[in-house]
């Protein structure tokens, strides 16, 4: 071993590596330290070791998490206190009763037991930091030891989120602690962010004509009415129920101008008198760079967030919390985007949209990157899907429930309706889960091709991955044996109905494709209670349920899964929508009639239509032999309905669900079924 790897370098640090009042002997002139003696020389710990890569290729935090590197320091000071005359306190002034002499722990216990004093020659710092360091420089402050970025989970590493972390065994552990700002304060998710040059946020962004400087923005809109000076105004199209373009905000663009945005972006060409301050973008598509815009401006969160996307015409709320249930209790921290709220972290939000417009969207997936989320459990509508609302992210895995007659009041017919679902795995799913019983999904998964897949059916196909058979099912929930690449499994669920036992396969297969053991979800979905609103059990002396069903297959679907399990009659509480397609009424009737021995017709949320006509339309699909109770009245129906059940009777109440809102006009007035239905039986008792 060379000898200068043993002397103490003239620039170093003073007082590096030990502790202890002997550290004064380092500050005085540099002089050269004595050469170590032969016991020192054959120790096994002085052997130098290779070279390492320089510290800018080593341990780069995630791009969302990145920090802009600390400018190189003077050595530190030495800590407060310490040329203080013995027995002084902490200011240097008299010790008051019962101080102690000095308050000064050992630094690297932090509150821990002293160490105590060390003897002998002060020890220098480990000859790794000497042989990497350089003569005349400083040592670099000391960096946390962060984990590889590609340990986690038992993830493919193309799926595996950032924050996710495995112990030896494989077991899932949660994530570490969400970062933090220098001086302990969280990163809070942006609204508005340290400005940025418009041509970063125009990255990936086709663009037709560009006029103006590089604007520098500090906020995002597509509200004329929220926008302000330093802005960025995005004239996105709009969409009315039945499905036509607007020009939305291409009608408020001079109100934009008048508030003194920055820059502009818009489907139309820039006007000949556009001042020289203001820029303008010209766009083939405004809704898909609005995606692209708010992805930049917020970071691109989906890259530190694992999203799981489910879509199709029924069990997407269902899914989304058997995959929110079953992270949690796996040890992760998911983030959940629902058509009955949002939750991230501890806090629960009210939502409108099922998947959020593309700004609103953003902005909640950079709050569950800031809050440590590591997985984003989201609905795929196919509105959202329609309108570029997840276009500027891939997702993680995507899932399949079904596809039945929905939304035709906006997509017009069932093909376009098909290829706004097929956008999330034609574009944007790296993995994909599809129930393969219905005929939509095993098309859907035929042609997928962009990466790993598996097909699930209730029905017991022997052809798919996945699939169930022997299954039994009560008033209490569902069982069966699954049948699976890794043998058979039993699978208990607290779930009601055959449609049920089909949305814990498409889960169960998207967090297989996510890196969970099959054999660990299966146990884990046994606990997941579902959604709300989702055959909902209400207390009380009948066997009531609500449920969301509001479309002919739905409503189909739950009603053949209580009629087998009903021993009394049947009787049915449901409505229609107004506003919106109006094909499927007398479609709702019939499949309330084949399965219910009475049927109970009533609104729903008629908004602009009058209620009595869409009761009028729902009540002519019914055979002319079936028992029925027409009631306008939501609340009147359902205290009808409980008034004719015995006890042997099941009611199921469709078409609200987890809604606490009845929508009449353009007004929301409070009403929930769960406790309309409660205080029904309440009054009978």
């Amino acid at each position: 071993m060379g000898q200068h790897l043993l002397r103490r370098r003239p620039g170093r640090r003073p007082g590096a590596g030990h502790r202890g009042p002997r550290r004064r002997a380092l500050r005085q002139a540099p002089r050269r330290r004595p050469h170590r003696g032969p016991d020192l020389q054959a120790h096994h710990g002085l052997r130098p070791r290779p070279p390492r890569r320089p510290l800018a290729l080593r341990h780069r935090p995630p791009p969302g998490l990145a920090r802009p590197r600390r400018p190189r320091q003077a050595p530190r000071r030495r800590r407060r206190g310490r040329r203080r005359p013995r027995g002084a306190g902490p200011a240097g002034g008299p010790r008051r009763p019962g101080q102690p002499a000095r308050a000064r722990l050992p630094r690297a216990d932090h509150g821990s037991r002293p160490r105590p004093r060390r003897r002998g020659r002060p020890r220098g710092a480990p000859i790794r930091h000497r042989h990497r360091h350089r003569p005349g420089r400083a040592a670099p402050h000391p960096r946390p030891r962060r984990h590889r970025p590609d340990r986690h989970l038992r993830l493919p590493r193309a799926l595996a989120p950032p924050a996710c972390r495995a112990d030896r065994r494989g077991a899932p552990r949660p994530a570490p602690a969400r970062p933090r700002r220098r001086g302990g304060a969280p990163v809070s998710a942006p609204t508005t962010r340290t400005p940025a040059r418009l041509s970063t946020l125009l990255s990936g962004v086709p663009i037709t004509a560009l006029v103006g400087p590089d604007a520098l923005v500090d906020h995002l809109c597509a509200d004329s009415r929220e926008v302000g000076p330093g802005g960025l105004f995005v004239a996105a199209r709009g969409f009315l129920a039945d499905g036509s373009v607007t020009p939305g905000g291409h009608a408020f663009i001079a109100a934009a101008r008048a508030a003194g945005v920055a820059a502009i972006v818009a489907e139309t060409a820039p006007p000949p008198d556009l001042p020289a301050t203001l820029t303008w973008a010209q766009v083939p598509d405004s809704a898909f760079a609005l995606a692209m815009i708010a992805a930049a401006f917020h970071g691109h969160p989906a890259r530190d967030v694992a999203v799981l996307a489910t879509t199709g015409t029924n069990g997407k709320t269902t899914v989304s919390y058997l995959l929110y249930d079953v992270l949690r209790a796996t040890g992760h921290r998911p983030g959940l985007l629902s058509t009955v709220e949002l939750l991230i972290g501890s806090e629960r939000l009210p939502t409108i949209f099922t998947t959020p417009p593309s700004p609103a969207f953003q902005a909640l997936l950079a709050r569950m990157r800031d809050e440590g989320c590591t997985h984003a459990v989201v609905e795929a509508s196919s509105h959202g899907l329609h309108q570029h609302r997840m276009a500027a992210f891939e997702v993680a895995v995507g899932g399949f429930t079904n596809l039945s007659r929905d939304h035709l009041d906006y997509h017009a017919t069932m093909a376009q309706y098909r290829a706004a679902k097929a956008t999330l795995f034609d574009r944007l799913a790296r993995a994909a889960c599809f129930n393969v019983d219905d005929l939509a999904g095993a098309e859907l998964a035929a042609a997928f091709s962009r990466g790993p897949k598996l097909t699930v059916s209730a029905k017991g196909d022997p052809a798919a991955d996945v699939y169930a058979v022997d299954p039994t099912f009560d008033l209490d929930g569902c069982r069966a044996t699954l049948i699976t690449p890794a043998g058979e499994l039993p699978l208990e669920l607290r779930l009601i109905g055959a449609h049920n036992l089909e949305n814990a396969l498409v889960a169960l297969g998207m967090l297989h494709l996510a890196g969970l053991p099959l054999a660990d979800a299966v146990a884990a979905l046994g606990q997941a209670r579902g959604a709300r609103g989702r055959l909902e059990r209400v207390d009380g002396p009948r066997h009531v349920f609500v449920d969301y069903a509001h479309t002919p297959d739905a409503l189909d679907s739950v009603l053949a899964g209580l009629r087998r399990l009903t021993a009394g009659r049947l009787i049915c509480v449901f409505g229609a929508g107004g506003d919106r397609d109006t094909g499927k009424r007398p479609q709702m009737a019939a499949a309330a009639a084949r399965h219910a021995d009475l049927v109970v017709v009533t609104s729903d949320n008629p908004r602009t239509e009058d209620p009595a006509a869409i009761v009028a339309d729902v009540a002519a699909g019914l055979p002319p032999a079936a028992a029925r109770i027409v009631e306008v009245d939501r609340r009147a129906a359902i205290a009808a309905a409980l008034a004719a059940a015995d006890p042997d009777d099941v009611v199921p109440i469709a078409g609200k669900g987890h809604e606490d809102y009845q929508i009449i006009g353009t007004t929301r007035h409070d009403f929930s079924d769960v406790e309309v239905a409660r205080q029904a039986m309440e009054a009978l008792s």
